[in-house]
């Protein structure tokens, strides 16, 4: 999940922090493009396989989630250091709510 460097070129609406790009060989140059934010959930997207074949849905929020807590990110991570690269004002305002949320919840 990179936020910093410049996006791969494609052609695709709005701005947006993160993309799940799902390109099927048998459809290239043609992609599926999945966009979505920071304050966004990420989403649900399917896994190509052979062609013909059912394409499992991988809940890659989910999974991302559970890691974070068997991981004790939360014991490890500041969250009162700004992120780099910086967020946009709106997306920060979230951050900081986050956070003062898990931290009435942590004690």
């Amino acid at each position: 999940m990179l936020r910093a460097g410049p996006p791969f070129p494609m052609k695709a609406p709005g701005h947006n922090d993160y993309r799940i790009v799902i390109s099927r060989s048998q459809h290239r140059p043609r992609a599926d493009i999945y966009l979505f934010g920071v304050c966004a959930l990420i989403p649900t997207f399917p896994v190509p396989l052979r062609p013909g074949e059912a394409e499992p849905s991988l809940p890659l929020n989910h999974i991302l989630h559970e890691l974070y807590d068997q991981g004790g990110y939360d014991l490890i991570i500041d969250y009162r250091q700004p992120p780099q690269p910086p967020l946009s004002e709106a997306d920060a305002a979230w951050a900081r709510q986050c956070v003062a949320q898990a931290g009435a919840v942590d004690g």
